[in-house]
């Protein structure tokens, strides 16, 4: 069950391409590891 929040993540947040959440931006890849991380 905890993949499944994973690829839910990734699909409502995909990466933005513009620079204008970049705060927003570097925690959601922090977080996205601290799931991986987690998941495995």
């Amino acid at each position: 069950m905890r993949g499944l929040p994973l690829s839910k993540v990734t699909a409502s947040k995909p990466k933005p391409l513009s620079g204008k959440r970049r705060e927003e931006v570097l925690p959601a890849s922090i977080i996205n590891s601290l799931v991986i991380s987690h998941a495995i």
